[in-house]
């Protein structure tokens, strides 16, 4: 290489280490900014998540997807099992979410019950891009070891501070202004709707293509719940569609649930309410009328398995 070769190389080397250094510096900053934001906030879905996974120790918690978070009115449950609980549900999640979230409760603290609620066509479909909402939690070990559900190359995306929020950066922003003031309230994770639809019911059919990593991590986390004495219940919870009780989701709770002594498979897809569309937001959500009615009725299942 000759000298002019030797200078634009340096020049090159120089160049990029600069670059390099200011864009991890960039990343550290934002990352760090981002991060703080994060872990002060005071309400929302986000709130909601790190509540369940790093501070409450209710004694009964419900775990699943937006269903979960409508469907389970805490009030109920305290008024009628005279103890704590919260709703863990948020919208968009599935089984390796719940068990995420389930497995960092109880390395913290043993509740009396664990719920998790499960959709129609809980154990097909494809999850990638999904736990995004858990991402912010990756140095919790347990959390951790569910990323690999989210995509390929979560460990090694995870070395950039930034990375963890980006599905969430505009809503953090907006967590910090008066927009906050627009979030959905709730009352200790539980949000009830409004609303009513027709009474018709259409048919509701889901895919016969089993992902087995779902049912791994559910049967997994029963088996933690089992070993530690401490009560489930695996439910199916109302829903204004035909559907039938012999589905493959179906049939896979009630396999997996019979393994386990303490745990408890309970489904009201079929139950009364869920032909009367007075008591439905949309087809799949209760509104919180309906909402009360089907807590109530979860008191039944539930101390079946605590007494």
């Amino acid at each position: 290489m000759n000298t002019q070769g030797k200078l634009e190389f340096k020049r090159f080397l120089k160049s990029f280490i600069i670059i390099s250094a200011c864009s991890l510096f960039a990343d550290l900053a934002v990352g760090t900014s981002l991060k703080y934001l994060y872990n002060h906030q005071t309400s929302g879905f986000q709130y909601r998540t790190s509540y369940a996974i790093d501070s409450t120790k209710a004694e009964y918690v419900v775990l699943g997807s937006s269903r979960a978070s409508h469907h389970y009115d805490p009030h109920i449950f305290e008024q009628k099992l005279n103890a704590s609980f919260y709703n863990c549900g948020r919208d968009a999640q599935g089984i390796f979410y719940s068990c995420a979230v389930a497995s960092a409760i109880i390395d913290r603290y043993n509740p009396k019950c664990v719920i998790i609620d499960i959709r129609p066509g809980e154990f097909t479909g494809n999850d990638e891009g999904k736990l995004a909402s858990l991402l912010p939690h990756h140095n919790n070990a347990t959390i951790h070891e569910f990323l690999k559900y989210n995509g390929r190359f979560e460990s090694l995306k995870l070395l950039s501070n930034v990375y963890p929020y980006n599905s969430i950066f505009t809503s953090l922003l907006l967590g910090v202004t008066s927009f906050n003031k627009k979030r959905a309230g709730d009352y200790k994770g539980y949000i009830e709707l409004t609303g009513a639809v027709k009474d018709s019911l259409t048919d509701l059919k889901e895919s016969n293509i089993v992902d087995k990593n779902k049912v791994k991590e559910l049967t997994r986390i029963l088996f933690k719940l089992d070993k530690r004495h401490i009560p489930s219940v695996i439910v199916m919870s109302p829903l204004h569609y035909n559907y039938s009780n012999n589905a493959l989701t179906i049939k896979l709770c009630r396999q997996i649930c019979s393994k386990f002594k303490s745990t408890k498979f309970v489904y009201f897809g079929d139950a009364p309410i869920c032909k009367q569309g007075k008591y439905f937001m949309d087809n799949w959500h209760l509104n919180a009328a309906g909402a009360k009615l089907f807590s109530e009725a979860m008191i039944s299942p539930i101390l079946s398995v605590t007494k």
